[in-house]
């Protein structure tokens, strides 16, 4: 399965901000560390919509079943 956009920018902020953690942490910036949390973990939930939203597609384009068959 193809990664989307959304999941593609979720990641390079999930990367963006674990390098943001470590640079606080090596330089004692507990601001720093706390935007690197907040960017890991906006991330990772624009990498769950992005699996949201691809999956939705999937389903829509199924065609639907009949629920009762006559």
């Amino acid at each position: 399965m193809a990664i989307s956009k959304l999941q593609l920018k979720g990641r390079v902020r999930q990367v963006k901000g674990g390098l943001e953690r470590a640079a606080g942490k090596l330089t004692g910036s507990r601001k720093l560390q706390l935007k690197g949390s907040v960017d890991g973990a906006v991330g990772s939930v624009q990498v769950a919509a992005g699996k949201a939203k691809a999956k939705a597609k999937k389903v829509a384009k199924k065609p639907a079943k009949r629920a009762l068959r006559g």
